[in-house]
């Protein structure tokens, strides 16, 4: 995973983008993404395979991401109104702020209420509550389920609905 971060920070920064080879790999840094939030899944299953009561699962994940979520939220709201940043400014703004709302209707708002950088946390809380369920799928139902995402996730994407 920390592989993965590093790969994914040092291809924001374009960080060695004229090195030859380096700059080759760095450039395919979006690609850390898949491999940390395989590796979380993966993670994710260790998890409920000690543990596989989906109560607690959920406690201990949302006790592990809620705060630090809403602290960072909250400091890059406090550094919006000082410097002019996009931050909530009504209480619709602060909906979908505050609860991820921005990001899943992403289009359906014009701007500042979809917040298309707060794109992790509103992905991972999803992993989140799918993973107990998954967990307890056989592996053919696993099998169809993944075949028909990539089937709908392909026609999504070909006639470009909810982009």
């Amino acid at each position: 995973m920390g592989f993965a971060i590093i790969w994914i920070y040092l291809f924001h920064s374009q960080f060695a983008y004229g090195i030859p080879v380096v700059g080759d790999i760095v450039a395919f840094g979006s690609h850390g993404v898949d491999v940390f939030f395989f590796l979380s899944a993966m993670g994710l299953s260790c998890s409920l395979q000690k543990n596989n009561d989906s109560k607690s699962f959920f406690i201990r994940r949302l006790r592990r991401i809620i705060p630090t979520f809403f602290f960072f939220l909250l400091l890059v709201h406090l550094v919006g109104i000082r410097t002019g940043w996009p931050h909530p400014t009504n209480f619709l703004q602060g909906i979908c702020w505050y609860t991820t709302l921005g990001w899943w209707f992403n289009g359906m708002f014009a701007a500042p209420y979809n917040y298309s950088y707060e794109w992790y946390i509103p992905t991972l809380l999803v992993f989140y509550l799918v993973a107990p369920f998954l967990f307890k799928m056989s592996s053919r139902a696993l099998f169809v389920m993944t075949i028909c995402g990539m089937l709908v996730s392909l026609l999504f994407a070909n006639y470009h609905f909810l982009m």
